[in-house]
């Protein structure tokens, strides 16, 4: 195991109280020790109390560790095991909680760096960050006129720790449907699209549910995406189908769909698609 400090290349062109000028370092009264789990290398940061336990951008953590009766508040350093990839971003979490300094977004791969800072923020419990760090994805996501919905969608979802931060993703989408690409269906989950039309109000789900949603149900149909955990989302999802033709595409696919385990809700899903039909046929018939 090796012992570095921050690079000298880093400590420029920041904010003053700064952790990383060198006058700061010298009224440093707590040193953290950064272990990577993977490499065990170890980085040791002098830092300020004040700052990490109760400034601005405070951590909760570092309040509860700073205040308890533990060996470490006694010894004025602790030691933290982060994975590598998380280790490395630990000076942009003290670029934030000294300087309120959020990292910009050059490249599709830096995104993985506001995951990482969401999640850092609660592990050390800083709802400060957490909430920077949305608002830096939502902001990115809106400049990209909804097109990255199904990289951040995709992205959050799969990681336990950026659950919260896919739900308000969720509610971004929610709030500019109609900004969704409609070219954007095919690749969209059954389950995230219910989970997006679920929060609208009928009223909108009216205006803006038959296209898209059209779209993203029949380009599952029509692909090998469809199998039969997602054949179950079909029950909640079908409700919001708009246009007769399809329904009947649909019901003819429920027709030749091998539903295995899943045939008990073959019928309630059929029903709904012909209740579908007959609607738009008594519609016809009183005009």
């Amino acid at each position: 195991m090796s012992d570095e400090s921050p690079p000298q290349s880093q400590q420029v062109g920041l904010l003053e109280m700064s952790w990383r000028c060198e006058s700061a370092q010298r009224f440093a009264d707590w040193k953290i020790s950064v272990v990577q789990t993977g490499s065990r290398v170890t980085t040791i940061y002098p830092v300020h109390r004040l700052m990490l336990g109760s400034g601005p951008r405070k951590s909760c953590y570092f309040e509860a560790l700073f205040s308890s009766g533990m060996a470490e508040s006694h010894q004025s350093s602790s030691s933290i095991e982060l994975p590598d990839e998380q280790a490395a971003l630990f000076p942009l979490l003290l670029d934030f909680m000294y300087a309120g300094k959020m990292p910009k977004l050059e490249s599709p791969q830096d995104a993985a760096i506001l995951f990482n800072l969401y999640s850092m923020g609660a592990y050390f419990d800083i709802p400060t960050l957490r909430e920077a760090a949305t608002n830096s994805c939502v902001n990115d996501l809106k400049r990209s006129a909804m097109t990255k919905t199904v990289f951040y969608l995709e992205e959050t979802e799969s990681r336990a720790d950026t659950r919260a931060l896919f739900e308000s993703l969720i509610d971004v989408c929610a709030l500019d449907i109609q900004a969704v690409p409609v070219d954007l269906a095919k690749s969209i989950k059954p389950s995230w699209m219910l989970a997006i039309f679920e929060k609208l109000s009928s009223a909108i789900q009216f205006i803006c549910g038959g296209e898209l949603i059209s779209h993203c149900l029949l380009s599952h149909v029509a692909s090998d995406n469809l199998n039969e955990a997602t054949a179950v989302e079909l029950l909640g999802f079908v409700r919001y189908i708009r246009l007769a033709k399809d329904a009947v595409r649909l019901l003819t696919f429920i027709d030749n769909f091998e539903w295995g385990g899943q045939a008990k809700y073959r019928f309630a899903v059929r029903q709904l698609c012909i209740d579908i039909i007959l609607r738009d046929w008594k519609i016809l018939c009183d005009e």
